[in-house]
């Protein structure tokens, strides 16, 4: 996240649980709107987070705009969302920049496609993902995943420029024992678990 003496103001795309917003919340006094699909839950979501004193928003990014002016926010956090998209997830990209301030940062993280998992399984001839329930529209993880390149691509045609982009493990290995994968993952960053950029818009 940017430190600033000013407060900023943030949006948590994909929001979730909330635990993100809250965070950015308590540990920069940023003053954090979130942002979510689920129509069934927003009732519930919006009273918990309005405990916490962040806004609500609902919204379906598949089907429609951020339901803010242009130029609303300093920071937009799009984590852990754009891997289940079924849709060009540049739409999306395009228009969080859209609602950001000119000099605005995107924090996004997505798992990387490369990783050493991955590579294992294909190797073995194993699928990556088994996509079984998605002809019958019942899948809730992930959809399409990316390399890194892909996502520095797509942030590029949507008006953004990569500041700094880190690989890393964020979970227990479990395709290979942990100090092989540890050292494997040490030596060569491709093959870590996730990728986490921050991004500006121009200023």
């Amino acid at each position: 996240m940017p430190r600033t003496e000013r407060r900023l103001d943030v949006v948590d795309i994909g929001s979730g649980w909330g635990h993100i917003a809250y965070l950015v919340q308590e540990l920069f006094g940023y003053e954090v709107v979130a942002v979510d699909r689920y129509r069934p839950l927003t009732p519930y979501w919006a009273e918990r987070f309005r405990a916490l004193g962040i806004d609500y928003e609902f919204c379906d990014l598949t089907r429609e705009r951020l339901p803010f002016a242009d130029g609303s926010f300093d920071v937009a956090l799009l984590c852990e969302v754009i891997e289940h998209l079924p849709i060009d997830p540049r739409g999306v990209l395009a228009d969080v920049r859209r609602v950001l301030r000119p000099g605005g940062a995107l924090v996004l993280s997505t798992p990387n496609f490369a990783r050493l998992e991955n590579r294992l399984k294909v190797m073995l001839g194993r699928p990556v993902e088994w996509y079984g329930d998605l002809f019958r529209g019942e899948v809730l993880g992930h959809i399409r995943e990316y390399t890194p390149e892909e996502v520095f691509d797509m942030l590029d045609k949507t008006g953004f420029k990569v500041e700094k982009a880190v690989l890393m493990n964020y979970s227990p290995p479990t395709c290979l024992p942990g100090p092989v994968y540890r050292v494997l993952t040490r030596l060569f960053p491709s093959l870590r678990e996730c990728l986490l950029v921050r991004a500006r818009t121009e200023p």
